[in-house]
């Protein structure tokens, strides 16, 4: 499988506080790969859960930008 990939951050919604982020991911699509936090830049693991001012930044299939912007709008998991 080849394709474009983008480094993607965005500010995470209000309605993923108190989450596990791990829910943001869709192989294959989008992946979390850090959390900015008060500052503070970290490579999350699987138990992450967000706060309200996290920056979270994805690795992302260019194709699959829109559906990334849609999980972290709708604050559901897959």
């Amino acid at each position: 499988m080849c394709g474009k990939i983008s480094v993607v951050e965005r500010g995470l919604p209000p309605a993923w506080a108190g989450k596990k982020l791990a829910g943001l991911n869709e192989p294959g699509r989008f992946w979390l790969t850090a959390v900015t936090r008060l500052g503070n830049a970290r490579i999350v693991d699987t138990g992450i859960v967000g706060q309200e001012g996290d920056m979270v930044m994805f690795a992302c299939a260019t194709d699959a930008l829109d559906a990334l912007t849609e999980r972290l709008a709708s604050g559901k998991d897959h």
